[in-house]
C-alpha cells in the first residue's frame, strides 16, 4: 500500500500479507506511530498487489472499502475503494475478453496498465444547507478531490495531477445559482461547498454538477462528499451523470 500526501511526492510504504480469501484491517491512524512514521496529512492510500520482487501483478482478487473516523465530532462514513481492472494497452482500453490480461501478469504501465476513473462529469445530486450543519472545520460538509496519474514501471508509483471542473449549482428550489468558471483540484485537494461555489449556497439546499473537459492524459480523477451534523455524518464518491468510456 502506498499512503501518498497531497502533493503525491514520495509515498509512505507498507507491505502486508494476505492469504487467499482472507481480509485485513488496516488502522491507518495506527501508522502515525510506526518507525518509520506515516506523516499528518490529509491523502489517499492506493492499493496493489505484488510479486515477490514488489512488482504489481494482476489478480482481478483485490478489492476493498474504508472508513474515515472524524474525532472532533466522533462522527464517521465509509464507502467502497475505488476499483481498477489492469488491461493490455493493446487492443483498446476496454475489459473484453481480448484486453484481460493473464493472472500474475506484470502491470508494467506500458504493455499492462490501470486504466484510468476519468468522468467528464460527475453529480452531486443533494448537499443540506451548509449553515445548518458543523462549520468545515470539523467536517460539516467537505469536498475532496483527488486527482493523480500512474507512472509507468514495474514497481507501482503515481505522481500529482490537475483537474479544472466547472461547476454548475443549484438552490433546493430550482434556481440556478450560476457556474463555476473553473475550480482547480490538485493532487488531494479538500475544500467545502461554499470555498467551491460561493457563499450564495448557504441558505437553503441545493445540488451541484462538476464538469470536465477530456483528457489525452491518463489522469484518475475522483470527487468525494461528506456532510456531518453531531455524531451524524456521510460521505461517499459522486457518481458521472454519464457512464464513462474507459
Amino acid at each position: 500500500m502506498l499512503f501518498y500526501g497531497r502533493t503525491f511526492s514520495s509515498p509512505f510504504t507498507q507491505t502486508f500479507g494476505l492469504d487467499a480469501g482472507a481480509s485485513r484491517i488496516i488502522d491507518v491512524g495506527a501508522l502515525k506511530t510506526a518507525d518509520p512514521a506515516l506523516p499528518e496529512d490529509f491523502g489517499v492510500a492506493i492499493a496493489t498487489a505484488v510479486d515477490n520482487h514488489g512488482k504489481a501483478v494482476v489478480t482481478r482478487a483485490l478489492s476493498g472499502n474504508f472508513t474515515v473516523a472524524n474525532l472532533q465530532v466522533h462522527s464517521a462514513w465509509g464507502a467502497p475503494g475505488a476499483a481498477r481492472s489492469a488491461v493490455n494497452a493493446s487492443p483498446p482500453l476496454a475489459l473484453s475478453d481480448g484486453a484481460q490480461p493473464a493472472l500474475g501478469t506484470i502491470i508494467d504501465g506500458t504493455t499492462v496498465l490501470l486504466p484510468p476513473i476519468q468522468p467528464t462529469n460527475v453529480h452531486l445530486a443533494v448537499y443540506y444547507d451548509p449553515t445548518t450543519l458543523e462549520p468545515p472545520s470539523l467536517g460539516g460538509n467537505q469536498l475532496i478531490f483527488v486527482n493523480f496519474q500512474d507512472v509507468p514501471g514495474e514497481t507501482y508509483s503515481a505522481q500529482v495531477a490537475v483537474t479544472t471542473w466547472f461547476v454548475d449549482v443549484t438552490r433546493g428550489n430550482g434556481n440556478f445559482i450560476g457556474p463555476v468558471d473553473g475550480f482547480v483540484a490538485s493532487g488531494v485537494t479538500v475544500t467545502d461547498v461554499a470555498s467551491v461555489a460561493g457563499s450564495d449556497v448557504n441558505g437553503s439546499s441545493g445540488s451541484m454538477t462538476f464538469n470536465a473537459l477530456p483528457s489525452a492524459d491518463p489522469v484518475t480523477r475522483l470527487v468525494f462528499f461528506t456532510e456531518t451534523l453531531g455524531t451524524f455524518a456521510t460521505g461517499y464518491l459522486l457518481p458521472p451523470t454519464v457512464p464513462s468510456i474507459l
